[in-house]
């Protein structure tokens, strides 16, 4: 039995990661504009808008991060035959590649003119190895369930063609 060679649509996975990126940026910043549009207008305090714009803009960007997956697996099975969740993981973990550069390289510029009054301690550091990691899988468990449900959309009007072909 011969092993058939696996292929990949890097074209498409590419895009799909470059736009899973950008549209979570997009809706990062429309997330964190409406959400300070919505405080001031609730006559919430300045000190009461930091703090739940942290706490909330934290819960709503991992959400949004899921959305953004999601939809990129999604796009990048709308066209391939074959490997739906494979093109999916490969679209996360481009995108976890893409995020460490950009933050690698923005951050050092960044630094000088952040301010960052929530510092995590040393000691706390390593522990914080779990939930990163946690967090990764999610992302793809995300973006391959996303690639799943597009490869069974793409191969159910198909399927129900045929099906009224020979009623």
């Amino acid at each position: 039995m011969e092993a058939r060679p696996v292929k990949i649509n890097w074209k498409r996975a590419v895009l799909a990661a470059i736009w899973s990126y950008l549209l979570l940026y997009i809706l990062a910043f429309l997330t964190a504009a409406f959400l300070l549009i919505f405080l001031i207008a609730i006559n919430v305090s300045a000190t009461q808008i930091r703090i739940l714009s942290s706490i909330l803009t934290s819960i709503l960007l991992r959400l949004e991060m899921f959305i953004s997956l999601f939809l990129g697996g999604l796009w990048v099975a709308r066209k391939i035959e074959s490997r739906f969740i494979l093109h999916g993981v490969l679209v996360a973990v481009l995108v976890a590649i893409i995020a460490r550069v950009v933050t690698s390289l923005a951050l050092p510029l960044l630094h000088s003119h952040l301010y960052q009054p929530y510092r995590v301690s040393p000691t706390v550091q390593p522990y914080r190895v779990f939930p990163t990691v946690l967090f990764e899988l999610l992302k793809i468990i995300a973006a391959a369930v996303g690639a799943y449900v597009g490869g069974k959309w793409r191969t159910k009007p198909q399927a129900e063609q045929i099906w009224r072909i020979t009623r």
